[in-house]
């Protein structure tokens, strides 16, 4: 018992730090994290589904990140606001489009 007891304490103290380590990073800096991970999951969508489908790509996107983005991730997209991340993919799809204009 004095094993599993020393184990949920690590678990729980690792868990407390990303908490608080998610609550002092800055709104910019979570903006940033959220919207490097969009890139690749844009990427993805535009690969999958092509050019010129854009509803369904931001329907794609907005579906594949509740499915494959980190915990740490959607706890961040929270702290934000949920309704904020249409507003995140957009400024993802701004940055692939700058890479390729340069």
């Amino acid at each position: 018992w004095i094993i599993i007891g020393a184990l949920a304490a690590i678990i729980i103290g690792f868990v407390a730090y990303k908490i608080i380590s998610i609550l002092k990073t800055g709104d910019e800096e979570k903006k940033k994290i959220i919207i490097s991970f969009l890139v690749g999951l844009v990427n993805s969508a535009e690969g999958a589904i092509g050019s010129g489908h854009g509803k369904e790509k931001l329907e794609q996107v907005e579906k594949w990140f509740y499915e494959k983005a980190p915990f740490v991730y959607k706890i961040m997209l929270k702290i934000l606001g949920k309704e904020n991340l249409k507003q995140l993919i957009e400024s993802a799809l701004k940055q692939i489009k700058e890479k390729f204009e340069k």
